[in-house]
């Protein structure tokens, strides 16, 4: 049994070589050679496009007096801020301003019902036409303004209600987010 480890141990030594070993005739193969980089081409000169659509606000105010109240309503119209966005804004406020003036003579302030409505949906311009269709269209009805331009420009000059109300320029409110 000693022997037969012996001639194993001798056999597997035998098949290890402890000796310099050849060196291949195949010569290693050069690095790729590296490209240089592709020449940049610069971009195209930015023109300005006319801002024929840009975010607009049209305001209208109306004052209806009944009995010793005032009821004013602000309508905001505004579209262009975002794609086909749109979104109307009715601002309602209700007083009396007999009350009011004595009690600014007496130095407080009355605190009126104020109410304001948001109603977002989207617009759409065709042939002078502003036309904005609400997202909640079983709540509201679609409203079309006419478009009236100054001059020959380009540029809008006011919008023109259904019930010839003018909506002129200005800013509109941003939406208060309570927290």
């Amino acid at each position: 049994m000693k022997s037969l480890i012996i001639i194993t141990a001798l056999l597997s030594c035998s098949s290890i070589a402890f000796a310099q070993q050849k060196k291949s005739n195949k010569t290693k193969t050069p690095p790729p050679k590296i490209k240089p980089a592709p020449k940049v081409i610069p971009p195209p000169p930015i023109t300005k496009v006319p801002d024929m659509y840009k975010e607009q606000c049209y305001i209208y105010n109306s004052e209806k007096t009944k009995d010793a109240l005032i009821n004013q309503t602000k309508t905001y119209v505004e579209y262009g801020w975002s794609g086909e966005n749109a979104r109307m804004i009715i601002e309602r406020k209700e007083y009396d301003p007999i009350k009011e003036k004595e009690a600014q003579e007496k130095g407080y302030s009355l605190v009126w019902n104020e109410t304001a409505q948001y109603i977002n949906g989207k617009y759409k311009i065709d042939k002078n036409i502003l036309t904005i269709i609400p997202d909640k269209s079983d709540q509201f009805q679609s409203q079309k303004f006419k478009l009236i331009y100054k001059g020959k420009t380009k540029e809008v000059d006011y919008l023109q209600d259904d019930e010839n109300n003018k909506y002129t320029i200005g800013e509109c409110p941003l939406p208060v987010i309570s927290m």
